[in-house]
């Protein structure tokens, strides 16, 4: 220990302040470790309890969009069997086939409609009211993913601005067993306006997101719609490569999102039979604001209740040494100085007043005053002690007054009322 900490800390003990001290240092210790308690037990409380609410909704997400792509592809599979059932047959005007993809249409909430596309990528919808060609799609992924052997057959396509509705869509397809030149390959389109709405309530409010991407990074939803996410990849980005692609499920922190450039927070999953994951996201900053406004209140409180404390404290200590330095004089002095309550019981008793009337402390104090005056002085005391009690002094006069040995001795004397730190009356000092 320094020879400079021991000559503080002595001095502290000289003026009788080291436990008082530190006990405001231990006040404000006990504030502000609860404060730093509490904000950290909260933060960590609201993560995890966000964390499980995603967990929930990722897995709700994931059934929805198995059972989407499920009646999808359950379309798919009806319609193709009718047609190879049914050869040389216009799938598209036949009231058989319009009558069961319409029933399937409607299970799906309306979210399915069908296309047929001819070998040189000409679609016509079902059912084939204009008797026309709508558009040609011979270059888009879903259909040339059907001249390739290594993608043939079921296949979810990126999302699509139609050239004909203007409205976004999933395209999912899938190649006619029976391939004729009117018939190559089947599409069902999901449209993206439809599908948000079914999934909104599994979004959690206000800035959260939920998604679906392809297995190699492609997104072909999110909701709210975002159409510069649409069909972008994702493969390149930090979470894709050490979370969404290696794992089956699970959760992550976004310092900042490719999307929104927000902060947040992820839940995701593998969508069980299809090449999907499905995910959940929302803002850290949504998430954690209660905590930041608790922790913001709490820390003003204590802020305050720390300042006040000070402020007490310094003035405590500044009465202390008033007093102790009242009393030094008080106790040095050859005058007799004795304090009384206002029911003129002695309370303190100086050396001076000692060697006046002949009496310790100890033997004097709790005693009445009245025994140091003579038996035709008694009356004076009662006179002062009602002054006192209005708060009034009693100026200087002389009287007499009894020593322990039995003298009469005159003195001169003043009476002073005393007040506490908060101006209440407590007793005289003569």
């Amino acid at each position: 220990m320094s020879p400079g900490w021991q000559l503080f800390k002595l001095k502290l003990k000289i003026h009788g302040q080291s436990k008082f001290i530190g006990l405001i240092a231990t006040l404000l210790l006990c504030i502000w470790g609860f404060v730093g308690f509490w904000s950290y037990w909260e933060r960590a409380s609201l993560l995890k309890a966000n964390s499980t609410v995603m967990i929930q909704l990722t897995a709700a997400v994931q059934a929805q969009t198995k059972g989407l792509f499920k009646q999808a592809e359950s379309m798919l599979i009806v319609a193709n069997h009718w047609i190879s059932q049914h050869p040389g047959k216009n799938p598209g005007s036949d009231a058989d086939f319009v009558r069961q993809i319409e029933r399937l249409r409607l299970a799906s909430g309306g979210l399915l409609d069908l296309w047929t596309v001819n070998q040189k990528g000409d679609i016509r919808t079902v059912p084939d009211q204009t008797k026309a060609v709508i558009a040609n799609v011979a270059d888009r992924d879903y259909f040339l993913a059907q001249l390739d052997p290594k993608t043939h057959g079921f296949y979810i396509g990126m999302p699509v601005l139609g050239r004909m509705t203007q409205k976004w869509t999933i395209p999912v397809s899938a190649p006619v067993e029976l391939a004729t030149d009117a018939e190559f390959v089947l599409v069902v389109a999901i449209e993206i306006d439809r599908i948000s709405g079914a999934f909104e309530a599994e979004r959690i409010k206000p800035a959260g997101t939920i998604g679906i991407v392809r297995t190699d990074g492609t997104v072909v939803f999110r909701s709210p719609i975002d159409e510069t996410a649409l069909g972008r990849s994702i493969a390149n980005g930090k979470a894709w490569r050490n979370y969404m692609s290696v794992l089956t499920q699970g959760s992550y922190e976004s310092e900042t999102s490719i999307f929104d450039n927000l902060s947040r927070l992820v839940s995701f999953g593998r969508v069980e039979d299809y090449p999907l994951v499905a995910y959940v996201s929302t803002s850290k900053d949504d998430v954690l604001a209660p905590w930041l406004h608790h922790t913001y209140v709490l820390a003003v409180v204590a802020t305050l209740v720390s300042f006040f404390s000070l402020l007490m404290s310094s003035a405590l200590m500044r009465a202390l040494t008033w007093s102790r330095a009242s009393e030094a004089i008080i106790r040095s002095t050859d005058v007799a100085v004795v304090g009384k309550s206002l029911d003129g019981i002695i309370s303190s008793w100086n050396p001076g007043a000692e060697r006046m009337f002949g009496y310790s402390a100890a033997e004097i104090i709790g005693q009445p005053i009245t025994q140091l005056l003579p038996a035709d002085k008694r009356g004076e005391e009662s006179v002062i002690l009602e002054k006192l009690r209005r708060g009034e002094g009693v100026g200087h006069f002389e009287t007499l007054r009894t020593c322990k040995d039995g003298r009469t001795i005159t003195v001169s004397i003043t009476t002073s009322p005393i007040r506490d730190s908060f101006g209440v009356l407590v007793g005289a000092s003569n």
